[in-house]
């Protein structure tokens, strides 16, 4: 065999060796079985890796690892994140679209800027079937999304506020996020009782159901004058603007 043919057949091998390796070492990590504690969990993962979190209430405040699923071990009862009033309760900075947030309840988080449930900073990462409860930021009580092409299903909005702009969610710059089939009840802001869009964003919502929040303008959701997207199939109803306009 020609030498060049071999040694290209090695690098191949050792190409296809180091993928099994990686595969076969990504680790589910269970809380609190394995670990006491979701930030515990977190500290031992590496990406490719799930935290595995059983029904319970974890008083904690943590970061996200790019490339590891958060996964509640039951959707039927979600395992809850209290963050307890004293930060943000999940932090996500510079995450990949492997990164996935599953099945989990985030209440009582307090956020000083961008989200004070979950703060995402270009991460373009997944979230799924999760709930936000009483989460309050100076923008996007529940979510705030900075630089984020997130992707947001099957989730549900209760309860949150913001100081000024989404109490739900609030999202800025240009990365398209995409919202679907969540939905918002109860939320408050001083603009976009459920949704702020800000700074260029152009976020795609599609059959959400938005019912119930309120603002002093865009009581359900709230566009600046530089950002846009798209609404489809969404139902929004009985939405109270306080003193401007937009019950909408």
């Amino acid at each position: 065999m020609d030498l060049r043919l071999r040694l290209t057949f090695f690098v191949f091998a050792l190409a296809a060796a180091g993928v099994s390796a990686t595969r076969a070492r990504a680790t589910t990590h269970d809380v609190p079985a394995t670990f006491p504690t979701i930030t515990a969990a977190l500290a031992g993962a590496a990406a490719g890796d799930t935290v595995l979190v059983q029904p319970g209430s974890y008083p904690e405040r943590f970061a996200m690892v790019s490339g590891v699923v958060l996964l509640g071990a039951s959707s039927m009862n979600r395992p809850v994140v209290d963050a307890q009033g004293l930060g943000t309760a999940i932090t996500a900075t510079q995450c990949d679209s492997t990164t996935r947030l599953q099945s989990i309840e985030i209440v009582n988080g307090l956020g000083g800027g961008f989200g004070g449930g979950l703060s995402l900073l270009a991460s373009p990462i997944a979230v799924n079937d999760c709930r936000f409860v009483g989460n309050e930021s100076f923008h996007g009580g529940a979510i705030g999304g900075d630089d984020s092409a997130f992707t947001l299903t099957d989730c549900e909005f209760v309860g949150n506020s913001a100081a000024q702009t989404g109490g739900a969610i609030a999202v800025t710059d240009f990365p398209p996020p995409m919202i679907s089939n969540c939905r918002f009840t109860g939320n408050s802001a001083i603009a976009g009782g459920a949704i702020a869009v800000r700074n260029g964003c152009l976020p795609s919502i599609t059959l959400c159901v938005i019912e119930a929040n309120e603002a002093n303008q865009g009581a359900a959701i709230w566009y600046d004058f530089f950002s846009g997207g798209s609404l489809t199939g969404c139902t929004i109803v009985f939405n109270t603007a306080l003193s401007a306009t937009g019950g909408a």
